[in-house]
């Protein structure tokens, strides 16, 4: 930060290794929430429509604050920013998992009624479905979700 004072892709990154710092257990939270929340909010401050900031800055809200409402608004606007944000794609999608409304994750990304679509995001396939052209097959003999990672719609 002291290189590139007004560089907020650099304050959202070191806000987010300081949550992560926290949520691993090497610092305590209490030890960097102040100056994790000072500076994703200088990023966001310093460019509104980087999405790598609106992710850290959930991140924080979530993690350091328990701020479920405002880190899901600011993961919103991460991904409303950048789609193909990996961080704040996985980020939303625990937080719904937590929060029982993981369903609600696969709507922006484009997978509606068992079969797959291309959304705005990246394309996610269940592992049910195998792609032929542009419309999906069932594959033989996996009628059902098989696997747990993947949510039942």
């Amino acid at each position: 930060v002291r290189i590139d004072a007004d560089n907020a892709l650099y304050r959202a990154q070191l806000a987010q290794c300081l949550q992560y710092a926290s949520f691993y257990d090497y610092v305590l939270p209490v030890d960097v929430h102040d100056e994790a929340n000072v500076l994703v909010r200088e990023a966001v401050r310093l460019d509104s429509e980087l999405s790598e900031a609106w992710a850290a800055y959930a991140a924080v809200r979530y993690y350091l604050d328990y701020d479920v409402v405002g880190s899901r608004l600011a993961l919103e606007r991460a991904i409303e920013l950048n789609p193909s944000n990996a961080r704040a794609m996985t980020h939303y999608s625990w937080l719904l998992g937590e929060d029982g409304d993981l369903a609600q994750f696969w709507k922006p990304i484009g997978v509606a009624r068992g079969d797959v679509t291309v959304g705005r995001g990246p394309t996610f396939r269940r592992p049910d479905v195998l792609p032929l052209r542009r419309k999906h097959i069932p594959r033989p003999g996996r009628s059902k979700l098989t696997s747990a990672a993947t949510p039942a719609l």
